[in-house]
């Protein structure tokens, strides 16, 4: 390989980008479109005229549901990237359920009558894939359908307590990296 090659080679960027920073990114445009307002702020600061900076503890605060918003939507693309890698109905499933949990109780916990109705939701969409609909019939005519439904929905569980635990992490990572671009465009701490 010539030196040539060589940077060239040390220099390719790579084909995925960090978890901080597609959340800066994606809360960056929630952001916007959540503070409409800001637009003309941020275009001041950035062409060097910040006539009317924003209190620090209003922006944070401002920036707060950006931010959860944001590892929300990106833990739950990792979720669904486990699922599209490795296809199984169980992963099928998992996906599902977060994604109807999230999107019919907002990341609260639903009642157990919520609970049922949620598992019987998750169920029928589930059926559309065929991947879940062939394993689904299999297991029935093994007889032990029962019991692949409760260890599924009990690994569902398992990974909705992962999504959950590691959205705090995030949240502060992608919290520091906008304290970062604070300081650095306005000056302030």
């Amino acid at each position: 390989m010539s030196d040539a090659d060589k940077q060239i080679e040390q220099t390719k960027v790579s084909d995925t980008i960090s978890t901080e920073t597609a959340m800066l990114a994606v809360s960056l445009v929630l952001f916007v479109h959540q503070n409409p307002d800001l637009i003309h702020f941020m275009a001041q600061v950035l062409s060097g005229n910040p006539s009317r900076l924003p209190v620090p503890d209003n922006l944070k605060q401002r920036l707060e549901s950006p931010l959860k918003q944001a590892a929300e939507l990106l833990v739950g693309a990792q979720v669904l990237n486990g699922f599209v890698r490795h296809r199984t109905a169980e992963r099928a499933v998992t996906f599902i359920y977060i994604a109807l949990r999230y999107v019919l109780y907002l990341g609260k916990t639903p009642t157990r009558a919520q609970s049922i109705d949620l598992w019987k939701r998750v169920w029928a969409t589930a059926a559309q894939f065929p991947i879940v609909a062939d394993e689904y019939q299999q297991r029935e005519e093994a007889g032990d359908l029962k019991d692949w439904i409760d260890e599924v929905q009990d690994t569902a569980r398992r990974q909705l307590r992962t999504f959950k635990n590691r959205l705090p992490k995030l949240q502060k990572d992608i919290a520091g990296i906008y304290q970062k671009v604070y300081e650095s465009l306005l000056g302030q701490a």
